[in-house]
This record gives C-alpha cells, structure tokens and sequence, in this order.
C-alpha cells in the first residue's frame, strides 16, 4: 500500500528492501520469512511533514500454552 499517509509491506521479507515513495520498509529475517508492517502519519499532510508516524508490524503470533487439536481447531491449555 502506498499513500502520502499510510505506507504497508505485506508478505514475504526474502531479503526485501521496499521504497514508497522516499518511506523505506527493510524487515528482518522472521520466523515464517513473512510480516505485515504498517506506518501511518498520524498528522500533516504526508511522511515529510508528519509530527507524528503510528508503526504497526505483525509477525508469528500464538497464545501461551496453546497446542492443535486437528489440523484446523487450536485449543488453549492442554489437550
């Protein structure tokens, strides 16, 4: 994604550099080799005159403590 306020790289890191628009996004090496990572101006008119910039970033996420049931319901706790 690429506006003057909100910038986004989601997908695959493999090495990655992205540039939008002068707004670089280089992730490191993750767990999956995947991420979702968001910047957006919080006031101004664009990233040069921005006071303010919200990061947000997602990667490899799971409760304490949870384990499969199947191949496609999770359960917390132990079986």
């Amino acid at each position: 994604m690429n506006t003057a306020r909100s910038k986004a790289f989601i997908g695959y890191v493999e090495g990655r550099t992205v540039n939008l628009d002068g707004v670089i996004i280089a992730p490191g090496k993750t767990i999956q080799d995947w991420a979702a990572i968001a910047l957006t101006a919080m006031d101004g008119q664009d990233f040069r005159s921005a006071g303010h910039i919200l990061v947000m970033a997602g990667g490899y996420v799971a409760n304490t403590g949870m384990v499969w049931k199947d191949t496609q319901h999770s359960t917390v706790g132990s079986d």
